[in-house]
């Protein structure tokens, strides 16, 4: 369960306590032997880490995590390997896991993430016109009106208007 709360902690920034889950022992044989169980706490929330390790079926899964829950009352988070098919099944049925190193969704924490990736440069990510705006605007904070704006960049108003409007989407 370690390499679980050192990733959400490190990479997610999220504070996992975790303590020994009294009512996994008094679970059906076939839950028991399908994952070590957790009692776990983040943000206030309380969660059972249903830790799987080997390879398991979607609908094992998906069985782990629902009759887990009803047993306990409360979200289950299975902590697997689990390939991106699953991911994305789980994901549409609003099963909360964890893949240590790779991706995380948590819904009850309002939490879903994947893997670290390093930012695109503002090139890739604004339209030209639209960089050009904002350029504009931070280099002078007087522009107070959209026909000042117009005026600094030396853009069309139709131009200028799609950029606010990206600006404002982002």
């Amino acid at each position: 369960m370690t390499d679980f709360r050192t990733y959400l902690k490190d990479e997610m920034g999220l504070l996992v306590t975790d303590d020994d889950w009294s009512e996994a022992r008094d679970l059906p044989l076939f839950l028991a032997k399908a994952a070590a169980y957790r009692l776990c706490s983040c943000n206030g929330v309380d969660f059972i880490a249903a830790e799987i390790g080997r390879e398991a079926s979607l609908p094992n899964l998906k069985r782990v995590a629902s009759q887990v829950s009803m047993i306990a009352g409360l979200p289950v988070v299975l902590v697997a390997q689990i390939d991106a098919r699953q991911c994305k099944a789980l994901v549409s049925q609003g099963v909360p896991f964890v893949v240590p190193g790779r991706r995380a969704f948590l819904p009850m924490l309002g939490f879903v993430t994947s893997g670290k990736r390093d930012p695109l440069p503002l090139a890739k990510v604004l339209a030209p016109g639209t960089q050009a705006v904002l350029v504009a605007l931070a280099a002078d904070q007087g522009i107070r009106s959209f026909d000042e704006l117009m005026k600094t960049t030396g853009m069309p108003p139709s131009s200028v208007s799609r950029a606010l409007d990206d600006l404002v989407r982002r």
